[in-house]
């Protein structure tokens, strides 16, 4: 016999040893029931599969805790005005400091915006005492397709001017271009011969 014949042998018997019952007899232990307590704090560790899920998991832990505390909402805001891009209210006290707008999540939007134009994704890091119900798994506020996204209040007003002050630009260009060209028709003000269809 071979070496690895006989260590396959051994192996064999210690695992049939093992397994094999000595006796007939059923040996009864006493096995001591402990009553489990259930925690009355939620668990600290949650699984959280997606986004919603996070989302749903935040939503609740900043809801009132008892049906009392629900009883005492004093008022509801009005509904009817509110618009799903409007800023969320607790964003509404850093307005006076920054400038707030929303970016589509594409790509080439975000690096643009981010990149090029100097915009700040809001997250946790800036904005570390707004509520957890706000601000989504990645720590940014999102809502449909949209981040939320500021820069400093002077440079979003300038950046906010702009395309009113090129599109101003272009009109009075139009407009100048062909003024002393007698070919060509350049309304006058005040003039009372106006028909009107």
């Amino acid at each position: 016999m071979t070496s690895n014949n006989k260590n396959q042998r051994k192996i064999e018997q210690e695992i049939t040893s093992q397994f094999s019952v000595e006796s007939e007899d059923p040996v009864e232990e006493k096995v001591e029931i402990k009553e489990v307590k259930k925690s009355q704090e939620p668990e600290s560790q949650r699984v959280l599969l997606n986004n919603t899920d996070a989302y749903i998991h935040d939503r609740m832990k900043s809801q009132p805790r008892s049906l009392e505390e629900i009883e005492v909402v004093a008022e509801q805001d009005n509904k009817a005005n509110y618009h799903q891009l409007t800023l969320p209210k607790e964003i509404k006290k850093y307005e006076d400091r920054f400038r707030f707008r929303w970016l589509s999540k594409d790509k080439r939007q975000i690096d643009h915006a981010c990149d090029v134009r100097g915009w700040v994704i809001v997250n946790r890091l800036y904005f570390d005492e707004l509520p957890d119900h706000i601000f989504t798994v990645t720590g940014s506020i999102e809502r449909g397709d949209n981040i939320l996204a500021f820069i400093r209040k002077d440079i979003g007003e300038q950046m906010f001017k702009e395309p009113g002050k090129k599109s101003k630009d272009i009109v009075e260009g139009m407009l100048s271009k062909h003024k002393d060209d007698p070919r060509y028709y350049t309304p006058k003000e005040g003039n009372d011969n106006v028909i009107q269809i």
